[in-house]
């Protein structure tokens, strides 16, 4: 079987995924019954749902209108389909969006200096909070930045120098479930007022995670989310719940942190689409006379 050679541009199929797939069969019924199923679980339907899945069917679909590209040294032109750049839910426009962005944290933000990733994580008693809360994830950048921020400032021989951080949310984890966390990329140092960068090793990451909860904690019962008692069931808790990760330092470009920052909410590679059983055969093979 022939290869195309290098270079040449070879458009994707988006009807070959398993995630089109799952969209087109069932998502008008996932709809239609999301209320009376799943609006208890996972929250009130959004509009924006509906906006989305719409947008994805249609990206890479020529029959949706293209842009015609070509060369004028070589004369060689090539059909490019329009995307729909939905943001995390389709697989090729977020891996576009995600390579930008890496490109931009390179070109306009990072500094040649190391940085390492962080990830911080909440207990499952809280969180539902920020299922129907949507607003409030921001407490989580909010408190995993006070955290870095004392942390770094702790070691550092300037009390009032700062580190360095881009902090993204997400509440989903791999498997598609409600796991509210914040990935954080933060320079392996500090810069003091006069823009002199203090080299900071590891951080004690305990201290951190106890630091991150203590912001976290007191930001929820300041607005009314938690009271009291949840206090005291966390308190009783043999493992805090929270946790604060250190990854090693990576290069000044951090494109793989970066990525990590933005992850999509789960890998193509892992997934696949079983066919919807038949009715008819279904009903046949449990009425079947057995052996014998």
């Amino acid at each position: 079987m022939e290869t195309a050679p290098a270079g040449v541009y070879e458009p994707r199929n988006p009807r070959a995924s398993p995630l089109y797939a799952l969209v087109e069969d069932y998502y008008e019924e996932f709809e239609r019954i999301y209320d009376d199923r799943y609006q208890r679980q996972y929250g009130p339907w959004r509009p924006v749902i509906g906006e989305v899945m719409h947008k994805y069917l249609e990206c890479g679909d020529l029959h949706r209108g293209f842009a015609r590209l070509g060369c004028p040294g070589c004369r060689y032109q090539a059909i490019l389909a329009y995307s729909c750049k939905c943001r995390l839910f389709c697989p090729a426009c977020q891996q576009k969006r995600v390579l930008l962005f890496a490109e931009w944290l390179d070109g306009h933000i990072l500094d040649q200096v190391s940085h390492a990733q962080f990830v911080f994580t909440i207990p499952k008693l809280l969180r539902p909070i920020f299922k129907f809360h949507r607003r409030d994830l921001g407490l989580l950048c909010k408190s995993a930045w006070q955290a870095l921020r004392e942390m770094f400032q702790e070691v550092a021989s300037d009390p009032a120098a700062l580190p360095g951080v881009v902090i993204s949310v997400q509440s989903y984890g791999d498997r598609l479930n409600l796991h509210p966390h914040v990935h954080a990329l933060a320079s392996r140092g500090v810069w003091s007022s006069g823009g002199n960068f203090e080299a900071i090793p590891a951080l004690d990451a305990p201290q951190l995670m106890l630091l991150f909860r203590h912001h976290l904690l007191k930001h929820l019962l300041a607005c009314g989310r938690i009271g009291q008692a949840t206090l005291d069931i966390l308190d009783r808790f043999h493992h805090p719940g929270f946790s604060a990760y250190e990854g090693e330092g990576v290069a000044a470009s951090a494109d793989n942190a970066a990525c990590n920052n933005n992850a999509p909410p789960a890998s193509l590679r892992s997934r696949s689409l079983r066919p919807r059983p038949n009715p008819t055969t279904s009903a046949a093979t449990a009425n079947a006379p057995g052996p014998g």
